[in-house]
């Protein structure tokens, strides 16, 4: 069977891309990246951006003409959080600035428009409620909370695999604190 990942991601944030993607070509098959910093960098942010930039679709829309995103892989994510620190209503407000910034209402506007601003303001709720549910109907969060349950975790994903293969990123948020709690126990 053909690979559905494509041939790289990148993410709509252009410093990212230059500075740890390798400029326009992005993070490519089989490539990693281990961000490592005790504090506060930044971290969470990459991984919001990387997972969004994922999931996106290649298009948003029902109307006739549906917006073409640019940065829209179709992929499915995979986060395993160590110290279940993701914050899932941070990432849906990113996933809502997205929709906002691009304004992917535009993919969904009838032909000849709106018959007045109730009806609009109806139609783009639902339009970016149904966005954010296609975001996250392909991201899926695994919370490990200890050394124990990050193995087993890691052991099932094969068969995870099996099921979903439009999995086009993995990511290992806290991996150091599971590092940490082996010298504690």
């Amino acid at each position: 069977m053909k690979s559905l990942i494509p041939f790289s991601i990148t993410t709509s944030n252009k410093s990212l891309n230059h500075y740890l993607l390798s400029g326009d070509s992005g993070l490519e098959k089989n490539e990693f990246i281990n961000v490592y910093y005790n504090d506060t960098a930044g971290k969470r942010e990459l991984i919001y951006e990387l997972v969004l930039s994922a999931t996106l679709p290649k298009e948003w829309g029902q109307g006739e003409e549906p917006k073409v995103i640019e940065e829209g892989q179709e992929l499915s994510a995979i986060l395993v959080d160590i110290q279940g620190s993701f914050s899932v209503y941070k990432y849906v407000q990113k996933i809502r600035d997205y929709y906002e910034k691009h304004n992917l209402i535009e993919g969904s506007t009838p032909e000849g428009g709106f018959e007045n601003e109730t009806e609009k303001q109806k139609a783009i709720t639902d339009d970016k409620h149904a966005f954010i549910r296609h975001c996250l109907s392909s991201f899926y969060i695994f919370n490990c909370m200890d050394a124990a349950e990050f193995n087993l975790t890691i052991r099932s994903l094969a068969n995870f695999f099996k099921s979903h293969k439009s999995i086009g990123m993995v990511v290992l948020d806290g991996l150091h604190f599971i590092e940490n709690l082996e010298y504690i126990n």
